[in-house]
């Protein structure tokens, strides 16, 4: 999707010891997937990269990203077997998908992942999404500073789950989550309005504002427990840890042998340009 700040790197750190970095990590396979309504799959697959206290060159991560996996997804008694491509949208740089597989809300797609040795599997469910109301920019310090603005109804007593991402400038731009949110329907409002910064590059270094001219899309994913459980995680985590090097942990998925996730989305999506 997605779509998103990527976190497979993040999955990739292996735990340390007494605060030192190990450099004996065995691998293990890395799936990051998702499927929205009314779009392809998107499954990025590699290996763990160990975390070294000895300088590793760049070079080095290429061999981690894993092109000659064998991918499929098994959907309504029909297997699809997924094809590799290449894509500078994402951090890692192949990824699996497929031309004819589209997702359908209530349908369930079960993944599958080989790679010598190793077998993963996942399976996951496409939430009904919700329509998002309206979107617009609302004017944040002066006459060309804005934050952008979603609304959209929700019903509590149905308790759905929620996920919102956002994507600055072209279509070939990723989505990235926004600051990783995970809500629940069932503890907000019916009316919810979120409001959405431009996503920092450097930290402390760049414009967190949109101005005339920026374009921006909007999506808001309804998600099921699991993904929820993924996101909120990864969120405490990285919010009580500071950086990513602090406490490496591999947030819990829902993968069975491998670490990772694969999620089934729900999606609207609203388009807007700064004016």
């Amino acid at each position: 999707m997605k779509r998103l700040r990527y976190i497979i790197f993040v999955l990739m750190l292996s735990a340390c010891s007494n605060g030192f970095l190990a450099s004996d990590n065995v691998a293990e396979l890395v799936v990051e997937g998702w499927i929205e309504s009314g779009h392809a799959p998107v499954v990025l697959v590699s290996s763990t990269l160990p975390v070294s206290s000895t300088p590793q060159p760049v070079s080095d991560i290429s061999k981690h990203i894993l092109r000659y996996a064998e991918v499929y997804i098994d959907h309504n008694g029909q297997r699809e077997y997924l094809t590799a491509r290449l894509t500078d949208r994402f951090t890692v740089t192949n990824y699996f998908t497929s031309p004819t597989l589209r997702g359908v809300p209530g349908d369930t797609y079960l993944l599958h992942v080989k790679w010598q040795n190793f077998e993963a599997s996942a399976v996951c469910t496409i939430p009904e999404p919700v329509a998002i109301d309206t979107v617009f920019f609302e004017k944040a310090l002066d006459d060309t500073s804005f934050v952008a603005k979603m609304v959209f109804h929700n019903n509590p007593g149905v308790g759905t789950l929620y996920q919102s991402f956002s994507r600055v400038g072209s279509e070939s731009n990723a989505y990235r989550a926004v600051n990783f949110t995970t809500m629940d329907g069932s503890a907000i409002d019916d009316i919810v309005v979120e409001t959405f910064m431009r996503p920092l590059k450097n930290i402390g270094a760049d414009d967190v504002y949109f101005h005339p001219g920026d374009t921006l899309a909007l999506k808001l994913a309804t998600i099921e427990r699991p993904m929820y459980d993924f996101w909120k995680e990864y969120a405490n985590y990285s919010n009580s840890s500071g950086s990513i090097l602090g406490a490496p942990k591999n947030v819990k998925g829902n993968v069975s042998g491998a670490i990772g996730y694969w999620a089934g989305y729900g999606i609207d999506i609203k388009e807007l340009i700064c004016e």
